[in-house]
């Protein structure tokens, strides 16, 4: 009898027949092609000019805690991993996922952009509106709390890390 369900099943079955194929014809290490696993995205530079470009427009203004940092990251590398075709399941770490695209780190392309674009509102007469926004300190008391993450504390941390 024909169901939806037995449809679904020979379907999910046969994607996961796909997944644990050895790619090079028997070969037990699936690493040894990874050129061939690795399509165009990589190769040719799309995957920097509009995928990484997409994740750090304006990236030099945010304001970035840990837990945005993490989530940033995270989309990166489910990205680097869609594009070799590596399963979370597969237990391949991040830090290999970076090696065999070629990528670095996304916080580390932040803090890049973040600390080029200090230098360049550093670099402005005094008059400009980024450089008083820059050197502004607001007047009064903050409220009740934990202080907000600021772009201006995120970049004294990253000027800080970097000396």
């Amino acid at each position: 009898m024909f169901t939806i369900n037995s449809t679904l099943r020979k379907r999910r079955a046969s994607s996961q027949r796909q997944r644990h194929a050895v790619p090079n014809g028997g070969a037990t290490d699936w690493e040894s092609s990874v050129a061939e696993l690795c399509p165009c995205a990589l190769n040719d530079g799309s995957y920097d000019s509009i995928v990484k470009t997409i994740f750090l427009y304006s990236a030099e203004t945010w304001p970035m805690s840990q837990a945005s940092c993490k989530r940033l990251e995270a989309a990166h590398h489910r990205c680097l991993r869609r594009i070799l075709n590596i399963s979370w399941q597969d237990k391949v770490r991040n830090k290999r996922v970076r090696e065999l695209t070629g990528q670095d780190q996304l916080l580390t392309k932040i803090t890049e952009h973040r600390l080029r674009w200090r230098g360049h509102v550093q670099r402005m007469e005094g008059g400009r509106r980024a450089k008083q926004a820059l050197n502004w300190i607001p007047e009064g008391s903050r409220k009740i709390g934990r202080p907000r993450i600021t772009w201006r504390c995120n970049v004294v941390a990253t000027t800080l890390r970097k000396t």
